[in-house]
């Protein structure tokens, strides 16, 4: 049993530490050697879904135990160039095309890709796609060999409509929880990352600090992004703690990257390269650490929300995935008469107890059910202010 995080009233008395920087085990799935291309996580990794695209046609695979095991879907076969999941893992979607002889469509799933259907989205290159927690809200683009319009919908993808934006050569989207906030990652020298914070309808240039970002993710609240730079030589990490307002070139080694994920606080950080390995970051990208794996080609990286089950997957290769337990930091805060708990969705197993003493030897369970707020990815617990001392603490079973 571990006690990770305790809190007394309105004051947190222990903050989880920062885990030691570290590298991580990663283990080779069950899943078959193929073209992998594209790579989503549910917010507890639970759930995870893959697809085979790129230059090669293929399908949607998925697992509902963190990849230990894994089913082909009836998604059809097809250029797949990138897939999306809701927070629970129920609603999926993915786009095909991408290159510059091939159109494809948006599909989407309502459950968990047992069944796949074609959207009203038009027939484009697609690239790219994100979104919402509750995956109601989606926005895709076109591919980066390509000028299109950016395309949204706010009913998982029943109906699409383009955004308010010039069509550009779209690389990279990521949306917020509620899908209220999008950044989108356009390449080139003409491109540039744009960010608006009503769905599109409204969007704010921000300098790239480099024409060759490739991929970018960001916390829930997006005040820290992490981009990610792919050729035509090796380039850098970049991270940035002001929504994208200014730029900080991290210490990670210049190299091929073409993927990133971040979790929800933005602590934790992993990206893969094409011509490399995979480095992880426990501290906001202020220190990366090499995975020791094979160099291989690996394409697309997911990440829970807690940051502690990642999966990756090599174009030609396996999808592997890691496990760590990061101590949850338990949040408390007033609401009226009440106190609201709150934690990030975690990927270990966690109770929710209470004292009215810190030296207690029993601890009692909290008798609520907590309630997922997907508007920032956190558990939430409501509960009457305690006339005296109150000590709560999150415990693995």
């Amino acid at each position: 049993m571990k006690h990770l995080s305790i809190c007394r009233l309105l004051l947190c008395g222990l903050i989880a530490p920062v885990a030691p920087l570290t590298a991580q085990t990663w283990t080779q799935t069950a899943a078959p050697s193929s073209s992998w291309y594209a790579l989503a996580a549910s917010a507890d990794g639970s759930k995870l879904v893959v697809a085979i695209g790129g230059a090669n046609a293929g399908g949607i695979f998925t697992s509902s135990n963190s990849g230990t095991t894994w089913l082909p879907t009836t998604a059809p076969v097809t250029n797949w160039f990138a897939i999306a999941s809701s927070a629970d893992g129920v609603k999926l979607v993915a786009v095909a095309g991408g290159g510059p002889t091939i159109k494809g469509l948006i599909y989407t799933s309502a459950n968990s890709g047992l069944t796949w259907a074609a959207t009203s989205a038009p027939s484009n290159y697609w690239y790219t796609v994100a979104s919402s927690a509750d995956g109601t809200k989606l926005v895709a683009g076109g591919s980066r060999n390509k000028v299109a319009p950016l395309y949204s919908s706010t009913n998982s993808g029943v109906t699409w409509v383009s955004n308010n934006i010039a069509p550009m050569n779209w690389r990279a989207l990521a949306t917020s929880p509620d899908g209220s906030k999008i950044i989108a990652l356009a390449g080139g020298n003409s491109g540039g990352i744009f960010i608006s914070t009503n769905f599109g309808g409204n969007w704010t240039s921000n300098a790239a600090p480099n024409p060759q970002l490739q991929a970018i993710a960001a916390s829930a609240d997006m005040t820290k992004m992490v981009a990610v730079t792919y050729g035509p030589s090796p380039g850098p990490i970049y991270t940035s703690i002001n929504s994208g307002g200014t730029w900080t070139q991290t210490i990670a080694p210049n190299n091929y990257w073409a993927s990133v994920a971040a979790s929800a606080d933005g602590s934790r950080l992993v990206a893969v390269a094409s011509v490399g390995g995979i480095y992880t970051s426990t501290d906001a990208g202020a220190n990366w650490t090499s995975n020791n794996l094979s160099v291989a080609a690996w394409n697309a990286v997911a990440s829970s929300a807690d940051g502690g089950k990642l999966a990756a997957a090599v174009n030609g290769g396996g999808i592997y995935t890691a496990r760590t337990t990061p101590p949850p930091a338990l949040n408390v805060s007033p609401a009226g008469l009440n106190l609201t708990l709150s934690w990030i969705v975690p990927s270990t197993n966690y109770t929710l107890l209470q004292s009215s003493n810190l030296s207690a030897t029993t601890w009692l369970n909290v008798p609520i059910v907590p309630s997922l707020n997907l508007s920032n990815l956190h558990y939430e617990v409501s509960l009457p202010a305690p006339p005296g001392n109150a000590f709560y603490r999150l415990k693995t079973p």
